[in-house]
């Protein structure tokens, strides 16, 4: 038996945490990502800044 669509209800995606340390935002397609290999995993730039160092707050991450 399936459940009735209620419109009222908020209807959430799935939410992915990045740990603060390794979060980057990419000047290129303004996304926030976990970036691996200095580029950004979504449009391959190579402009990605560490967010930690753009808010000037040094973060050791693990």
């Amino acid at each position: 038996m399936s459940i009735p669509y209620n419109s009222l209800e908020p209807q959430w995606e799935p939410l992915e945490s990045i740990p603060f340390g390794e979060a980057v935002l990419c000047a290129n397609c303004d996304m926030i990502t976990r970036a691996k290999n200095c580029r950004c995993p979504v449009c391959e730039s190579t402009s990605i800044v560490n967010i930690a160092n753009l808010l000037n707050r040094g973060f050791l991450s693990m």
